[in-house]
């Protein structure tokens, strides 16, 4: 079983919803098992004797609700820490697309990656701290920050998102992660409303869309 906690403060920075939840295993596929979330409390019960990962909605202050993912995780009796784990899986998200994406050193990324070295920060003193709720704190403001970082991938019709550590910023039932104001032409590069990267011709040839950017 997968067993997690967090604190229970009358005003919590993440407040978590598992109504909606799944269990993943590997490969991000849906497995069965069953969530309970109790105060202060989540357990994830499944017949499958392998490292499991949850997904639960949370309610943020800043980002309205996000769907959330914790990394795969080992079954045991203690618990883990759900806040820190859910800003684990971002962080390990956001490296994987900068190197899937080849942005390391890409200019126009610069400010979304000073903001996830950021977050990195608040989620070094969640795990330090020796104080719950002050952890608790730091792992939320680690979920919360960042902003988007979007490729639009030349040749295949498919718009790549990717915020550092969040799901996503528009209000619930808008239709669009990005909400209203993204909008694309179907033309590779063409990410009207976006604060993005354009990929131009390949993976690891991008450039900045001063264009677009300049009409909006």
């Amino acid at each position: 079983m997968l067993r997690f906690a967090f604190e229970t403060m009358d005003e919590p920075p993440v407040r978590v919803d598992a109504s909606h939840g799944y269990v993943l295993g590997a490969n991000d596929l849906s497995v069965a098992g069953e969530l309970t979330l109790r105060p202060g409390k989540l357990d994830c019960a499944s017949e499958l004797d392998v490292a499991l990962a949850v997904n639960v909605e949370c309610e943020t202050r800043s980002m309205g609700r996000l769907a959330l993912s914790t990394c795969l995780l080992q079954q045991r009796h203690e618990r883990y820490a759900l806040l820190q784990e859910l800003a684990r899986h971002r962080i390990k998200l956001f490296i994987a697309k900068c190197e899937e994406w080849q942005v390391w050193d890409h200019p126009g990324c610069a400010a979304a990656i000073a903001q996830w070295n950021d977050a990195r920060s608040d989620f070094t003193a969640s795990m330090t701290s020796a104080d719950g709720a002050e952890a608790d704190r730091k792992a939320a403001l680690a979920l919360v920050k960042g902003r988007p970082l979007v490729v639009y991938g030349a040749g295949d019709g498919v718009c790549h998102a990717f915020q550092p550590f969040v799901a996503a910023t528009a209000p619930s039932g808008s239709g669009h992660p990005w909400g209203a104001r993204h909008r694309s032409s179907g033309r590779a590069g063409d990410c009207i409303g976006c604060d993005g990267v354009r990929l131009a011709s390949g993976p690891a040839r991008l450039e900045r869309d001063r264009a677009d950017r300049g009409a909006l």
